[in-house]
């Protein structure tokens, strides 16, 4: 449950498909989370997350596919939770995600519902993001309009036209994809 600090440490498995991370809420809570929990005395990472992931999804975590991800801390004094470590890993698994135990449900989430989640996980939630691992559908349509190639333009006048695939002229501009 602890390190040598006594500092409170949770093994997260980060899964993300089409743009979207697996979360998972447990029973009277409202906030989502990563899937994974506490070590058990003697653990390693890879013991706890293969337990922890077939008592809350039923699934089966492939420990030699385990890659580590990051370390998010929250210190202490924090009003959510603090301190807390979070260990996050990436893995292959077999089977179907199906919410057991204590989990209430499970969901996909954008980077649009990282307000959904606790404050550790909004870090990891920031990290993907950052990488391009999740990204914001609408930054990605921001960047994806900024990348078109441009229509052709004219200036009548004092007015910039663009030109129409019809060949008709207009003054308004037209704008707006993991691990299994």
């Amino acid at each position: 449950m602890a390190n040598g600090n006594e500092v409170p440490e949770k093994v997260a498995w980060v899964l993300i498909r089409d743009d979207r991370v697996l979360v998972t809420r447990s029973h009277g809570r409202d906030r989502f989370y990563f899937p994974g929990g506490h070590r058990e005395p003697g653990e390693s990472d890879g013991e706890t997350l293969v337990r922890e992931i077939d008592e809350e999804l039923r699934a089966v975590i492939d420990p030699n596919s385990m890659v580590h991800s990051g370390t998010f801390e929250i210190g202490e004094g924090h009003p959510e939770h603090g301190p807390f470590r979070m260990i996050c890993y990436t893995a292959d698994h077999r089977g179907e995600l199906t919410p057991s135990r204590e989990i209430a449900e499970k969901a996909w989430f954008r980077y649009a519902d990282r307000n959904r989640v606790s404050a550790v996980d909004e870090m990891v939630f920031d990290t993907l993001h950052a990488a391009g691992r999740l990204p914001d559908p609408v930054t990605a349509a921001q960047q994806q309009r900024s990348t078109r190639p441009q229509r052709p333009q004219m200036v009548l006048g004092n007015h910039l036209a663009h030109a129409c695939p019809h060949g008709r002229l207009s003054s308004d501009p037209v704008g707006l994809a993991s691990n299994s």
